[in-house]
């Protein structure tokens, strides 16, 4: 079965004909991926001359079979008790399935690469389980599966059923029902679907947004299939963060609860922000908390926020292409972004400024118990000639450099030895930084630490 990825193997029969009837003492099988459960099947077809057609009664046990194996849409292994009896044209299905073991895909929110009807793997399997034609070349369902009838099969829920993304990692739990399509008139397009919800039992949520990643403790949601043919349930999962907040009078208690809702579909989610207790607050708010642990009210709004926001920014994705730059070279490659001037106005000025009083560092393990870390002012990269672009003052190179070494005599006690650039260096200015702040030239410092243990 290529649409499902999956396949049989050690196929092993034992059939006796008789007059215009088969019985069927045992068929068994095993799946051919890994883990490769089996499955049996026995009973009776009968009435095989007959020109109404043949009666069928046989029953299908399977334990942790595989039967989906599909790559951009998940995989999954299920256990069932299925009987069929009736005539060809108008059987019935009843019993019960288990899906033991299920990992399923679902599209990170804001991504393009989501499974659709643009994926071609997801439009062969769509089209061999349902016949919907979506495909070229697809063909109209059996007489069988359209006179199919299903009576009360359910499917459940085993302990390891999952969504899972880049951003989710969501357990679900429960049962639905195997049914035909709502609202489905043309019966020669008859085709199988799940009607019902399952409940999202644990698990978390990561939102992205660029700058940071915050991840979320789901709470309890659910997940509707809604007897559409299309394998594309509805999604209502929700999870809260909690961002710690005891100096902000504008939060009561010690933390702001955040929570995150995934709606939308399994092919095409959606996110929205909202706070879990208390008064409603802007998306845009909620995002200042999760990226600076502040409101953008405490931060001053406007030009403040953005520097705040932007030197996150800055700072992640520097550290990311310098890293990456560097490949394994260095054991650690940080760049930590400055305050600057409050007087520059736009989103190029900030980034600018958030750059001048910015700093790369670079850490290098020497030995088993030594450690170097060297770092420099990025202003200090530009040409000397009085100031820089952003509009601050360029410093020499030397003067700019910071060096940290630390030695290890035991693991509970070590020592470090540093030098700092000064305080003109270190901000990338000689103008007076603040109201009772004292500039500090060139400054060394040995440190010693001892830990201990109760």
């Amino acid at each position: 079965m290529p649409a499902l990825g999956t396949g049989a193997r050690d196929v092993s029969a034992t059939i006796a004909l008789a007059h215009d009837s088969a019985t069927i003492r045992s068929l068994s099988l095993r799946g051919d991926t890994e883990p490769s459960g089996s499955a049996e099947l026995t009973g009776v077809v009968s009435g095989l001359a007959d020109s109404a057609g043949p009666l069928l009664d046989l029953r299908l046990s399977a334990v942790k079979l595989p039967v989906l194996r599909a790559r951009s849409i998940g995989d999954a292994d299920a256990s069932a008790e299925l009987r069929l009896t009736g005539p060809l044209s108008k059987a019935t299905l009843a019993g019960t399935i288990t899906v033991d073991r299920a990992e399923l895909r679902i599209a990170d929110v804001g991504r393009r690469g989501i499974v659709g009807r643009d994926d071609p793997e997801y439009v062969r399997l769509l089209d061999s389980l349902t016949a919907s034609g979506v495909a070229a070349g697809g063909t109209e369902q059996s007489a069988f599966m359209r006179g199919l009838r299903l009576d009360d099969v359910r499917v459940s829920l085993g302990p390891d059923v999952w969504l899972r993304s880049a951003e989710a990692n969501v357990q679900l739990g429960g049962a639905v029902d195997l049914t035909t399509p709502v609202g489905q008139s043309d019966s020669s397009r008859s085709r199988l679907a799940l009607r019902g919800s399952v409940a999202t039992e644990r698990g978390t949520y990561t939102v992205d947004a660029g700058v940071v990643r915050r991840t979320f403790q789901l709470e309890r949601g659910g997940v509707e299939f809604t007897g559409e043919p299309e394998l594309d349930p509805r999604l209502d999962i929700n999870a809260i963060y909690a961002v710690p907040t005891a100096n902000d009078p504008r939060v009561p208690g010690r933390e702001l609860r955040i929570r995150a809702h995934v709606g939308g579909t399994l092919t095409h989610p959606a996110l929205t922000l909202s706070a879990a207790d208390g008064p409603e607050r802007s998306e845009a708010e909620l995002l200042s908390y999760l990226v600076t642990g502040e409101s953008e009210v405490a931060l001053g709004g406007g030009q403040l926020v953005e520097r705040e926001v932007g030197a996150a920014l800055v700072s992640r994705a520097a550290s990311g292409l310098t890293k990456r730059a560097t490949g394994d070279l260095f054991d650690v490659v940080s760049v930590t972004t400055g305050a600057g001037s409050d007087q520059q106005q736009g989103l190029g000025n900030t980034t600018a400024n958030i750059f001048a009083g910015s700093r790369l560092g670079l850490g290098k393990q020497l030995s088993q118990r030594t450690f170097l870390t060297v770092s420099a002012g990025l202003c200090s990269l530009a040409p000397n000639t009085g100031t820089n672009a952003s509009g601050v003052d360029a410093t020499s190179f030397g003067d700019a450099i910071g060096v940290s070494l630390d030695y290890r005599f035991r693991p509970d006690a070590g020592a470090s030895l540093s030098s700092e650039p000064s305080t003109s260096a270190l901000l990338c200015t000689s103008a007076s930084v603040g109201r009772g702040f004292a500039p500090t030239p060139r400054q060394w410092g040995t440190d010693l630490f001892k830990g201990w243990r109760f």
